[in-house]
């Protein structure tokens, strides 16, 4: 007999074996209900950014606050920032902090008077006590995948003279 043949002729046999195997009609008794999973621990959350303080010769002052996009007033006595998902102004020695509104990427116009942020709704603009919100631009204009605080545009940069605002958009493939 060829190998081929042998094999076949086993093939045969196994299948023959296992014509008598049947599943039964009733499995009887129920599996008892698994056990719940327990749930997954909440992971840490990321310490929030600090914002330092350094000299002019490189020397580092120290830890000024907490929060990102530090951002000094033109005059030199305020700093824009972000703290978690707010825009705030503190005074230049963190002694008073005044919450704006919520958003992120704020940027100051030239005469210290107005600020631009993105928020849900697109690139905004406020009074630099945070009255006056208007949207300049809004996410909808993209037309692609538009979704809330999608941010495929931000950035907002102001011009010199304060009449213009540059951003940044971030095109879907």
């Amino acid at each position: 007999m060829t190998p081929r043949t042998l094999a076949f002729a086993a093939f045969l046999v196994l299948v023959g074996a296992c014509a008598g195997w049947t599943l039964p009609i009733d499995p009887g008794e129920p599996d008892p209900p698994a056990e719940p999973l327990p749930e997954p621990p909440n992971p840490p959350r990321a310490p929030e950014p600090e914002i330092y303080l350094a000299a002019r010769d490189g020397s580092i002052a120290g830890v000024l606050t907490a929060g990102s996009r530090p951002s000094w007033s033109p005059d030199g006595r305020k700093i824009l920032l972000v703290r978690g998902a707010e825009i705030q102004l503190i005074d230049a020695d963190d002694s008073v902090v005044t919450s704006l509104s919520p958003g992120k990427e704020p940027a100051w116009a030239p005469d210290g008077r107005r600020l631009a942020f993105v928020n849900g709704e697109g690139i905004a603009v406020m009074n630099a006590d945070g009255s006056g919100i208007r949207i300049l631009l809004s996410h909808r204009f993209r037309g692609d995948t538009y979704t809330p605080w999608d941010l495929g545009i931000g950035k907002p940069a102001w011009s010199p003279d304060g009449s213009r605002i540059a951003f940044g958009r971030t095109r879907q493939p």
